[in-house]
This record gives C-alpha cells, sequence and structure tokens, in this order.
C-alpha cells in the first residue's frame, strides 16, 4: 500500500467486506470494483456487499475454484476469472494454435510495436452516426481496422460488412496504432486535433 501511495496511487488500508469501508473508499462514486480478494468466500461476501449499496456497479472478481463461479454470478458480478483455467487453457493453445496465440499475444501486449485493441463509442452527436464503414473508409483513410461493431442492444457483428451502419451509441471494437486510434477517437468526438 505504501507503494501505490508513493507511485501517486489512492489507496486505504482497511477490511473491504466492511460497508463503511466501501463507502470511505467511494464506493458510491465507483464505476467498478475489482474483487481480488484471498478467498472466494471473502470475494462473494465484498460482491454483496457493494452490489447492496450500489446496484449499477460493474463488478469484476477472481475465484479459485470453478465450483463458485455461478454463486459470483447470482451475488453481481459481471465478470468472473478463473486464472488458473485460463492459464491452462493459454498453454494448451499456444502448443495447439502457435500462430494464433503469437498474434493475440501481439494484439495484447506491449512487445515493441505500437499496435493495440480498442473499443471506441460513437456519440449520438458523432458526424459519423448513420454511415456505413463503406462511406466512412476507417481503414484507408486512418489505417485502424474494425473488428466488430457492438450494437446500442447488445448485438455484435464480428468482421462487419462494408455496408454495416455505425449508429450512435454503438462501440467499434478496433485495431491500429495507438496513434491512429486516437486520431478516430477523435473524428468520433469531433475533437480537432
Amino acid at each position: 500500500m505504501e507503494n501505490a501511495i508513493h507511485a501517486g496511487m489512492l489507496a486505504v488500508l482497511a477490511d473491504a467486506t466492511i460497508d463503511e469501508t466501501l463507502r470511505d473508499a467511494g464506493i458510491m462514486r465507483a464505476k467498478g470494483l475489482i474483487a481480488t480478494l484471498q478467498s472466494d468466500a471473502d470475494n462473494l461476501f465484498v460482491i454483496l456487499s457493494a452490489k447492496a449499496l450500489k446496484p449499477t456497479l460493474l463488478v469484476s472478481t477472481r475465484i479459485a475454484t470453478e465450483q463458485t463461479e455461478n454463486k459470483m454470478r447470482l451475488a453481481g458480478a459481471d465478470y468472473v476469472f478463473a486464472p488458473y483455467d485460463m492459464t491452462g487453457n493459454k498453454m494448451a493453445q499456444v502448443m495447439l494454435k502457435p500462430h494464433v496465440f503469437q498474434f493475440i499475444d501481439f494484439t495484447t501486449k506491449s512487445i515493441g510495436l505500437n499496435v493495440g485493441i480498442e473499443q471506441l463509442r460513437v456519440p449520438q452527436s458523432s458526424d459519423l452516426a448513420s454511415k456505413s464503414l463503406e462511406e466512412l473508409q476507417i481503414r484507408k483513410e486512418m489505417g485502424v481496422i474494425v473488428l466488430a461493431i457492438r450494437k446500442s442492444d447488445g448485438q455484435m457483428l464480428f468482421n462487419p460488412p462494408a455496408d454495416a451502419a455505425i449508429d450512435g451509441g454503438d462501440y467499434l471494437i478496433v485495431m491500429g496504432e495507438a496513434a491512429n486510434l486516437r486520431r478516430l477517437e477523435q473524428v468520433l468526438t469531433g475533437v480537432r486535433a
């Protein structure tokens, strides 16, 4: 905790299973909570407490055993991660599909290339709303690849066709160099560089 404070982060040394601690830490202003306490029982208790205080809170948690995943979701966890299972799956994938793994690794880690995957929201007021990918020429004009469009109704369009329309409230899942991604975000929001 001291290291976090010295690094300029906010930190609180207290029991996260106590409602008052959550309030003091700013749970009512928080958009999300990541529960990674030592035991699944403690994480479950924190999630129940946090969701009771703020039902709209986005919650992500780690579990040690698969058997607790359903309980975490019932308690209100939006995302549940089983690190041991994930690591085992990754290790198998690297052996079975090494090129796919290398590509995913390349896009999610800094290995000297400045390429990343981002989600960019299309504001309702955007000049790009109600236009198709073909009209926008995002790849040609900005060097950014649109991998998917998450429509405002929750539908996910993977590898969207050229005639796919972008509407206000949609999210673009895009891949490209950091500078190009920032430029696309500025165009979407109407901010001039």
